[in-house]
């Protein structure tokens, strides 16, 4: 029987969740310590619409890493803030917890802070999508808008053919919702055009409390938005990476979530600080990187980051 280990609640990044096989036997990281919703969850239900449930059972839980010590797993899905990546990685090596493939679900750029040590003799692979999802309460997610995922590798090698195998066995494919890319470079272009999709449309909407849609339907706001997403493609050119998102592209996937709330609010609700220095921070970083500017990308980072201590969201 294969087994995934979920360290994490992001509730975006669980709904990957619902194309587990129905034979894959789940487990939970209970860290005490983040006071997670995942804490005496015995079984995760997700809601797909009004009428379509589905329900995981968990197996078996822990309260942290050092636990699960020797233990070996196919996969472990790091449902997690990017900013606490190296800090489970770092834990997972001590502690010698074995897995075929570590799986983060995240458009977030990376940067050196991720020391490629920590990757070494692990397949560590990223998942990204548009979906997005909300707590309801303790073990029950709602998929807000569900989206097509493509997976790849988090650093710059090719996926590896044990790893494609492993993802297959965890996964029910059947209606192609898993795409898994082994280009690097192809892949790279995905995790741009989300993080910029995002960058453009989920901070913003938490900076004015508004829906997502309403950036776009509002001509004032939406110039804004235009300009996040100018800056993320320039960016993205200056690094080498070409990508085909347009405007309208982004229009329409802000009015797909009609009514929706920026699913960062999941931070602020934890009393947890966002992930905005690896958007809109990262476009900015990076832009200076090669001698530019990413003004509206560095004012909305500032922005986040100013309420964030008026909240006293600390990391």
């Amino acid at each position: 029987m294969s087994s995934v280990l979920i360290i994490g609640d992001n509730p975006s990044s669980l709904s990957i969740l619902i194309y587990l096989r129905s034979d894959v036997e789940l487990w939970i990281l209970k860290d005490m310590e983040k006071k997670t919703l995942m804490s005496s969850l015995r079984e995760l239900k997700i809601t797909l619409g009004p009428s379509k449930i589905i329900s995981l059972e968990v197996q078996g839980s822990a309260s942290s890493v050092f636990e699960l010590s020797g233990e070996k797993f196919d996969t472990i899905i790091l449902a997690i803030p990017i900013y606490d990546l190296g800090k489970y990685l770092r834990q997972i090596t001590e502690a010698d917890l074995s897995a075929s493939c570590l799986i983060l679900p995240s458009p977030a750029l990376t940067s050196s802070d991720f020391s490629h040590d920590l990757s070494r003799n692990r397949n560590i692979l990223r998942a990204i999508s548009g979906t997005v999802a909300m707590w309801e309460k303790p073990g029950s997610i709602k998929l807000l808008y569900n989206d097509k995922w493509y997976i790849g590798s988090l650093f710059p090698k090719n996926l590896q053919k044990s790893t494609r195998d492993t993802i297959n066995m965890l996964f029910n494919n059947k209606n192609n919702k898993i795409g898994v890319i082994g280009n690097y470079n192809r892949f790279i272009s995905y995790v741009w055009t989300y993080n910029i999709l995002y960058s453009a449309l989920f901070y913003p909407a938490l900076i004015l409390d508004t829906s997502i849609d309403f950036l776009v339907e509002d001509r004032y706001i939406r110039k804004i938005v235009d300009l996040v997403v100018d800056e993320g493609k320039r960016t993205a050119r200056l690094h080498g990476v070409q990508i085909s998102l347009i405007n309208n592209d982004v229009y329409e996937f802000a009015r797909k979530l009609r009514g929706v709330k920026s699913p960062v609010l999941y931070f602020w609700r934890r009393k947890l600080p966002s992930e905005v220095d690896y958007f809109n921070g990262a476009i900015s970083r990076l832009s200076e990187e090669r001698g530019e500017q990413a003004t509206v990308n560095n004012t909305l980072q500032l922005i986040i980051k100013g309420l964030e201590a008026k909240l006293e969201l600390m990391r």
